[in-house]
């Protein structure tokens, strides 16, 4: 997967106003995510795969 443009763009741009490497804006950014009891960042919306359950599939008589 490769980081959108316009977000690698962004976090350029955090970095130069503040004067350090987009991989200490980055490192700084990650070190004040909060993560939930699951490990997840609490921002997440989206549906996670492996928390859904399987449906069930009626067999073919």
């Amino acid at each position: 997967m490769r980081v959108d443009p316009a977000h690698a763009e962004k976090a350029r741009t955090a970095a130069v106003a503040l004067g350090i490497s987009v991989t200490a804006y980055v490192d700084a950014l990650l070190g004040h995510e909060q993560l939930d009891e699951h490990g997840r960042p609490l921002w997440w919306q989206d549906p996670v795969p492996f928390d859904q359950k399987a449906l069930a599939l009626k067999t073919s008589a």
